[in-house]
């Protein structure tokens, strides 16, 4: 079930865009599930969907799984992956839960 979890919020916010669209903000791009070094080893650039209006850096875990993540995100994201939000509504009985988001408005600001 937390692996399902885990791909899932990966198919929610992992979403690239190729589009034309200058409007769009543009961020760095990197996921990995074991640290924020490997994460910037992988580091690549995403245009960001519309209505994702946020770069941002995003560290999700439990004592099972973690990711450390840059990417585009939706404004309301930059709250709902707040500690205590998070863990409380996916893990809430793990000791281990850490969520934390920054958010940044400008192109590659993460």
């Amino acid at each position: 079930m937390k692996k399902f979890m885990v791909t899932l919020l990966l198919a929610s916010i992992w979403l690239t865009d190729a589009g034309e669209n200058q409007d769009r903000l543009s961020c760095f791009d990197c996921r990995s599930f074991n640290s924020w070094e490997e994460c910037g080893s992988r580091e690549g650039e995403q245009r960001c969907q519309n209505g994702q209006d946020r770069c941002g850096l995003l560290s999700l875990g439990s004592s099972v799984h973690k990711i450390y993540m840059k990417g585009c995100f939706k404004d309301s994201d930059c709250i709902n992956y707040q500690h205590p939000n998070w863990c409380s509504k996916n893990a809430a009985a793990d000791p281990h839960c850490f969520s934390e988001i920054i958010c940044c408005e400008h192109d590659f600001c993460n």
